[in-house]
């Protein structure tokens, strides 16, 4: 695992397979318990996403392969700036790592590769976990909303630069998220979808 730390080349842990064993310890569980506890995953997706930074040496994987399709996808940058995920974009528990704390494990139910790609850059990864330490709302992984009425006006374009060269970034409202969306090349269904899933304004019409 250490080894794997910030090292920056897929090709230290793939070498040339498509597909390897996870670089984490299995997470444990009792007999009687599934491998993910569904129950728990679905609380914390039933709402807006509020991601948290953690720490991608401290976690406990569910499943024994990653791919380095996905790994590689996800050392782009697509996923922080438009939240387009490397498959199934149809679920909703996939749109974000998802980790739950199970006897003092951080497991990962959602975010294999995602957590993959973060070990190998060296950065923690963003994931929904659960916390008391408030953080505003996602859109996408590094566009979020703010909870307060009070903040200053956006500067667009320099939000727009700051969010294309990696950074996160933050807007007050609704009409800004849009904004921001469409210029970093999402189509209307795409804005109203990630939208919607921030528990925002649904539709178009409304966000106009």
């Amino acid at each position: 695992m250490s080894a794997l730390w910030a090292c920056g080349d897929l090709d230290e842990f793939f070498k040339s397979a498509p597909k390897v064993i996870v670089p984490w310890p299995s997470a444990g569980r009792r007999k009687t318990e599934r491998r993910i506890p569904e129950a728990e995953v679905e609380h914390l997706v039933a709402g807006p996403a509020r991601l948290h930074e953690v720490d991608p040496r401290e976690l406990f994987a569910t499943q024994p392969w990653v791919l380095r399709s996905h790994a590689a996808y996800y050392n782009t940058g697509e996923w922080e700036i438009t939240g387009r995920t490397s498959a199934d974009m149809h679920s909703i528990a996939n749109r974000y790592p998802t980790f739950i704390e199970r006897r003092g494990q951080l497991i990962i139910a959602t975010g294999h590769h995602r957590s993959l790609a973060a070990l190998i850059a060296g950065r923690p990864v963003l994931a929904r976990v659960v916390s008391d330490d408030p953080q505003p709302v996602a859109i996408t992984p590094h566009l979020t909303i703010s909870d307060h009425d009070d903040q200053p006006d956006d500067d667009l374009d320099g939000l727009v630069d700051r969010l294309l060269a990696g950074q996160r970034i933050t807007v007050s409202s609704d009409s800004a998220a849009v904004d921001v969306l469409r210029r970093v090349g999402l189509d209307e269904e795409e804005v109203a979808d990630r939208m919607h899933r921030a528990g925002r304004r649904g539709t178009m019409t409304d966000i106009r």
